[in-house]
């Protein structure tokens, strides 16, 4: 759910996220925010932390009004890459992350306490498994060199 990015023209990262509404044998995307992040990372693992903040304040935790909606339960499940941020939110604090609540305005704490809900979960998985990687990649290609091949 939560990707970060950043290319070779800046320095600044970008965040990006997918959403979806999941059942049983189908899937509906909600939402695949995806936006340069304001400040310059001093690492991944704080640029990792501030999408992961910016798509669930801005995306997930609204998305939870589908319990709403439609009667019945509805989990934010959420999948995150990078080791350390994972470690990060679930623990709290970090001394190298203190930083990112002035530059960035985001408190870990306040997020990892999202994090610890009922409803919501969060998920250490593979960066092949991200779906919303596909919205933070540039393509480098222009439209006549994209030919279907037969």
């Amino acid at each position: 759910m939560f990707v970060v990015r950043s290319d070779g023209e800046d320095c600044y990262s970008t965040s990006g996220g997918w959403i979806q509404l999941s059942g049983p044998s189908t899937q509906f995307p909600l939402a695949w925010p995806s936006e340069k992040q304001s400040t310059v990372a001093r690492s991944t693992t704080e640029a990792e932390t501030v999408a992961l903040s910016h798509v669930l304040y801005e995306e997930g935790l609204p998305m939870l009004l589908w319990k709403q909606l439609l009667n019945r339960e509805v989990h934010l499940r959420g999948r995150e890459d990078n080791e350390a941020t994972a470690k990060i939110v679930f623990a709290g604090y970090s001394k190298r992350l203190r930083h990112p609540r002035r530059t960035q305005r985001i408190l870990v704490a306040s997020l990892s306490k999202q994090l610890n809900q009922p409803d919501v979960e969060v998920m250490l998985v593979n960066t092949l498994f991200q779906k919303a990687d596909v919205f933070i990649r540039c393509c480098r290609v222009t439209l006549g060199e994209c030919h279907e091949t037969t």
